[in-house]
């Protein structure tokens, strides 16, 4: 058994450093939205207006091309589960703490695990029903106890934020 492993193409420094670059704004960007006082809406809507042409560009590099035509609906769809997910999300941050707010919006591997199984995609194993009933539970422990010493907010509602991040973790798996 005589594989060859195939070689990696070598990548500049210049990658490496955007990928530095990316993964700082991305670990840093709730911290951002928190320390901002424009409405999350429009906070949103530039977050998307400075990746759309970056995507676009992207798109116009690689050369594989799919007509409007057949990807149009899907493409709508995504766009408004991704609008549904970042304004419900950055929404919750005004009643939640960072953590508890993160948290729960990424709870979106349970609900697309629980969507395979129930399309029978997926099967329903120990381990894994194990994972969503302990991610479920650290969930609803969180979800109980948002209000508790989260920091002063003026109009602040734990019930409200833990309601918006849950959407925008349901929008996202749209």
């Amino acid at each position: 058994m005589n594989q060859e492993v195939p070689k990696l193409k070598a990548v500049g420094s210049h990658v490496w450093w955007l990928l530095i670059i990316g993964i700082i704004g991305i670990s840093t960007s709730t911290l951002w939205i928190r320390l901002s006082d424009s409405e999350e809406v429009n906070l949103a809507l530039r977050r998307l207006a400075i990746a759309v042409p970056v995507l676009w560009m992207l798109s116009r590099r690689g050369g594989h091309r799919v007509a409007l035509k057949t990807s149009g609906r899907a493409v709508l769809i995504s766009g408004a589960c991704l609008a549904v997910h970042f304004g419900a999300w950055m929404a919750s941050l005004a009643h939640l703490s960072v953590a508890i707010s993160v948290v729960l919006v990424y709870v979106h591997p349970v609900i697309v695990y629980v969507i395979e199984v129930a399309r029978k995609q997926a099967r329903a194993d120990g381990i894994r029903l194990l994972g969503v009933m302990v991610a479920l539970t650290g969930t609803m422990l969180l979800a109980l106890n948002a209000g508790d010493g989260a920091g002063d907010f003026e109009q602040r509602d734990p019930t409200l934020g833990v309601v918006l991040a849950l959407i925008g973790s349901f929008a996202f798996v749209g």
